[in-house]
């Protein structure tokens, strides 16, 4: 006589077990997820924008502007927000020629003392992250037009332009404490620096350590 084969079947009970292990291991995992996640969207788009300034740069350097400047302004804080001027190549060494002027303003409406004008070339977002504060920076070929000075080199004590992008899932867009800026504590943040000559430098912010943590040299 043959044997009945058995039902291997899972019961009802094994299958919520199964689910009620799957909702927990999501419970506790979720967390760790989202913010890895939001980490490396705030630092890809840190990196975007670094190359959207390498990009101009390189306009500068071949020629396409006399000089160019880049006013990080959102005046909402809802996005970082770069609006791209340029200057043309005459009206660069009328105005900044023979060591005239060693820094930039970001007034690009003003005419300048030769009667230089500034072009608007673009409006560019990056809407994964905020940007404080309100800088800009200029280049130009030489190297040598300093923008807003916001801080100094560790080491060597020059003056550089600094800005902080942070997570728009950890900040807000109004006034306060959870606003983007230097003195909060939220995750997520990175600084950036630099100098005269468009060295980059990028820091991420260790939350758990409380410091700011060398990414990249550009």
């Amino acid at each position: 006589m043959l044997k009945q084969k058995e039902n291997k079947a899972f019961t009802l009970i094994e299958i919520l077990v199964v689910i009620l292990i799957i909702i927990i291991f999501v419970i506790i995992a979720y967390p760790n997820i989202s913010a890895w996640t939001d980490k490396r969207d705030t630092e890809n788009a840190s990196f975007e924008i670094i190359k959207k300034i390498k990009e101009v740069k390189s306009k500068v350097d071949r020629g396409q502007y006399g000089m160019a400047m880049i006013h990080f302004s959102s005046p909402d804080h809802k996005y970082a927000t770069l609006k791209i001027h340029s200057m043309s190549m005459e009206d660069y060494k009328k105005e900044y020629g023979d060591g005239k002027k060693k820094n930039c303003d970001h007034k690009p409406n003003n005419n300048g003392k030769h009667g230089t004008v500034w072009k608007l070339e673009e409006v560019w977002q990056q809407k994964k992250v905020r940007h404080w504060m309100n800088v800009w920076m200029c280049l130009s070929r030489e190297g040598t037009i300093q923008g807003s000075v916001e801080a100094r080199h560790y080491d060597t004590n020059e003056k550089l332009g600094e800005i902080y992008f942070c997570s728009i899932k950890t900040t807000t867009p109004s006034s306060g404490g959870n606003r983007c800026n230097s003195g909060n504590k939220n995750a997520n943040r990175y600084k950036m620096q630099w100098n005269p000559a468009t060295d980059i430098w990028l820091y991420r912010y260790n939350k758990k350590k409380d410091k700011w943590i060398f990414v990249r040299r550009y």
